[in-house]
């Protein structure tokens, strides 16, 4: 398949170099072993690290001037020139951002369960509609998600849309919850999509959840813990747009509209879905605003 952005090729290279150095590590004590709590806030295993390690020495080969924003090291400007990576610069230095995440639903990678990824995304400016490149790769099964702005979602190639679906009732769904959630009233508040689908899965990789809405074997995901980071789904982000489908946060506002310079620190909510339930969903959110 032909790319039209130079820096496809160079992200699905490093993927490439990524999962076949951490492949064999998937479910091992050597894969497991612990290290220090990444930027992003959760602990980073030795999967995480390779996997990060060879994504960013990679692209960093390229000598071309890039920001960083990824799950283990965090934030940093790559100056090609003094051959050095910056952790206190001007934001301004550069317009050119790669966010990834090494291993996304590390949880699963761990027990070895077949369903966790590698995540990058390629961005012209510090928001998510300047995301140009979006790449998760499954570890479990080689599938390969991928969107370039305005060229399309892909999997394996075959080109990808959102599901028809119109119907809550009728949908299935993805989500991130603590199961102890389920017990407390505010499932009634944050999650009462749930109540309402057909079915709902709860699979452990927001990123591959999101690509599942993207391909149409999910007609939403919905993770209102409060916990995501930009690096989860960045590149997901491009491929569910790119598929015909939606994201906003639990005010109703487009997530794109609440991002910028891509921090690590910040926090979101998601609802994402096919567009055949954005109404309706809004509507059991904010019945307030939607059903006068």
């Amino acid at each position: 398949m032909n790319y039209s952005n130079k820096w496809t090729d160079r992200i699905l290279l490093a993927i490439q170099k990524a999962y076949l150095e951490v492949k064999a590590l998937i479910g091992t004590k050597e894969g497991n072993q612990k290290h220090t709590i990444g930027a992003g806030g959760d602990l980073t295993l030795e999967i995480d690290k390779r996997a990060e390690n060879l994504i960013i020495q990679t692209l960093e080969s390229y000598n071309e001037p890039l920001v960083f924003v990824s799950e283990e090291i965090g934030k940093f400007y790559w100056d090609p020139v003094a051959k050095q990576r910056f952790f206190k610069f001007e934001s301004k230095i550069c317009s050119d951002y790669v966010i990834i995440d090494p291993i996304d639903g590390s949880t699963n990678a761990k027990r070895g369960i077949p369903f966790s990824c590698i995540s990058v995304a390629f961005a012209d400016g510090p928001t998510l509609n300047d995301i140009q490149v979006g790449a998760v790769f499954n570890i479990g099964t080689e599938d390969l998600f991928i969107a370039e702005k305005n060229m399309g979602a892909f999997l394996n190639n075959k080109a990808i849309q959102c599901s028809q679906t119109k119907k809550l009732a009728s949908s299935v769904g993805g989500t991130d919850i603590h199961i102890r959630d389920f017990c407390e009233p505010k499932i009634e508040e944050k999650n009462i999509i749930l109540k309402y689908a057909r079915k709902v899965r709860i699979m452990g990789s927001s990123a591959l959840e999101i690509c599942l809405v993207a391909d149409g074997s999910l007609d939403f995901y919905i993770d209102f813990r409060g916990i995501s980071r930009i690096c989860d789904f960045a590149a997901a982000y491009l491929i569910v747009k790119e598929a015909g489908g939606f994201i906003i946060n639990d005010k109703g506002r487009a997530i794109s509209k609440s991002t910028n310079k891509f921090s690590i620190d910040k926090r979101y909510n998601l609802l994402v879905g096919c567009p055949g339930l954005k109404v309706i969903m809004k509507k059991k959110l904010f019945p307030d605003k939607y059903n006068r």
